[in-house]
């Protein structure tokens, strides 16, 4: 997978910052969990796999709840455009990826 390509292309750190995407999603599920934090299943908005029976990718927003990118738009259905890292996040033994968001907002397409 590419995401274990780039996961070994580090180290990363001070001089060498982990890259970071951006993109537009349809958000396909959204919760709150830990209180502060929206966790989401997301689908491409657009191209390849965004038709009925697309492919979902974990995300998570951490400290989104009371933060500056808290918006009432993001909700299931929704379109959202993010900036996120990608990262591999163990649950119960399985690992998946995931995407760290760090910037989030409704997208342009978003009513």
């Amino acid at each position: 997978m590419s995401w274990l390509a780039l996961r070994g292309a580090g180290p990363w750190g001070q001089g060498f910052p982990e890259p970071v995407f951006d993109g537009e999603f349809q958000i396909v599920d959204a919760r709150i969990v830990g209180g502060r934090h929206l966790k989401m299943q997301l689908a491409a908005a657009e191209g390849p796999g965004a038709g009925g029976g697309r492919e979902s990718i974990d995300a998570i927003a951490f400290g989104y709840v009371g933060g500056a990118a808290e918006h009432p738009l993001l909700r299931s259905g929704a379109r959202v455009h993010l900036a996120y890292r990608l990262e591999i996040n163990e649950y119960r033994g399985v690992e998946r990826v995931q995407l760290n968001c760090q910037h989030l907002n409704p997208a342009r397409s978003s009513t």
